[in-house]
């Protein structure tokens, strides 16, 4: 099976954050290996249609990441919008994560 590691060609921060009673509290993973990329794409609305870009990062399939959390890329804290765990035939290969 083909690794996904040496795609992981950029390093991004997750922050883990935790709501318990009623406070927030959060947790930095800094330097993490990652892969950012954008995705095109088009809304349709009753006003027309919209071009949209999402921001995805893959991740190595270990990675310890929940849609509570945020990703802080180039300086900029995003939180997380989608979790795909991306599988082959042995199991799950990487995760692709969509950012707001």
């Amino acid at each position: 099976m083909i690794s996904i590691d040496p795609f992981l060609k950029h390093t991004v921060d997750v922050v883990k954050v935790t709501l318990a009673g009623g406070r927030r509290t959060t947790e930095t993973e800094k330097d993490v290996p990652a892969f950012v990329s954008s995705r095109q794409g088009v809304t349709r609305d009753e006003t027309g249609d919209h071009s949209v870009s999402t921001t995805v990062v893959f991740f190595k399939p270990d990675q310890d990441i929940s849609q509570q959390d945020e990703v802080v890329v180039d300086g900029v804290t995003r939180s997380v919008r989608n979790i795909v765990k991306a599988r082959n035939d042995r199991g799950v290969h990487h995760l692709e994560v969509e950012l707001q």
